[in-house]
């Protein structure tokens, strides 16, 4: 009796930490662009962005983290890996968002622009799937309004 208590807490511990231990994704160039540059985060060229948006709001650390765990369940790591993030919190309907601005590491950006990407929104015309944005749901861990930008 004593061995089957013994191995039903270890399987109640290994339960409990595999749904503590979950896999986060840490982006390794992202920033968080000001709420007073909302506008122009969703002035994007050539794709679609979030409408009706009441207001913006600067993130807080604990939202940033809550999408870094959400993150994984709707994208591949290495897929997420080739892209820099620019993050601002905006809200519709009531309901809290991070509208994420994405594009790929391997362009000028990154490398060439003095960190403006930092705190400028980053909008180019064209340059199709190198140029993504996504709106992520902050209270229920989920995605929508996924667009690429157009192909010249």
């Amino acid at each position: 009796m004593y061995k089957f208590f013994k191995i039903l807490l270890i399987l109640v511990f290994a339960i409990i930490f595999k749904s503590y231990s979950q896999e986060v994704f840490i982006p390794k160039y992202f920033t968080v662009i000001s709420k007073e540059k909302g506008k122009q985060m969703l002035n994007q060229c050539s794709r679609a962005t979030p409408r009706k948006v009441k207001k913006f709001f600067n993130l807080t650390q604990n939202e940033i983290q809550k999408l870094d765990t959400c993150f994984l369940n709707y994208f591949k790591k290495e897929y997420l890996e080739m892209y820099a993030f620019q993050y601002i919190g905006l809200i519709i309907k009531g309901k809290k968002y991070i509208n994420i601005n994405a594009f790929a590491i391997d362009n000028d950006i990154i490398n060439n622009s003095n960190n403006k990407w930092k705190t400028e929104p980053v909008d180019v015309c064209d340059g199709g799937g190198a140029f993504w944005g996504i709106l992520f749901n902050i209270e229920n861990c989920s995605f929508s309004q996924y667009g690429s930008n157009g192909i010249a």
